[in-house]
């Protein structure tokens, strides 16, 4: 088990292993999925049914992980800090694709992003996809300014993101 220290009682990325998950960490990732992709999303869209179908889209998605955690072609990492789970990431190492990186909004701002994605970075480097990429609402500014701290650059690559008849997000894609 991979495991990185800021310094003493500091967080611990931690490489989640389906047979090691317990029934608890399962819960917290799929509470912080769902608390952070809703609240990052609601920022972005319009109107009171396209926020609810969002919801709905990511509750299920979030009932979903469990399955997701156990495929082989994907990897996960926890942030834990005094025993609970304050951040998450996924990789798909078939597509190179970073995927569900979520921090707490408890202590988002406090380097826990830059942390885990170090970790994540650092042990997919040796993958055979080209690149590792992640994917992006164009309209989340913040979570791009991110990326592109660690140096991820735009690909030009760009699709929408369809979460129902009525509810279009346009994605871009960034690459390191």
């Amino acid at each position: 088990m991979h495991e990185a220290l800021l310094e003493p009682h500091s967080p611990v990325v931690q490489r989640v292993y389906p047979e090691h998950l317990t029934g608890d960490e399962l819960e917290a990732m799929q509470r912080l999925y769902i608390a952070d992709a809703v609240e990052a999303y609601h920022a972005i869209i319009e109107g009171d049914a396209a926020k609810e179908s969002l919801g709905r889209y990511f509750e299920a998605k979030a009932r979903g992980l469990a399955a997701t955690i156990t495929d082989p072609d994907q990897k996960f990492w926890l942030v834990k800090q005094n025993g609970g789970v304050v951040g998450m990431a996924g990789y798909n190492s078939k597509r190179g694709l970073i995927h569900s990186v979520y921090i707490s909004s408890d202590v988002r701002g406090q380097g826990y992003g830059n942390f885990l994605m170090s970790s994540v970075l650092e042990e997919t480097s040796d993958n055979p996809p080209r690149s590792r990429t992640v994917q992006v609402a164009s309209a989340n500014v913040g979570a791009i300014k991110f990326y592109e701290t660690l140096g991820f650059k735009p690909t030009g690559r760009s699709k929408d993101w369809k979460v129902d008849d009525t509810t279009v997000i346009p994605e871009i894609e960034l690459a390191i």
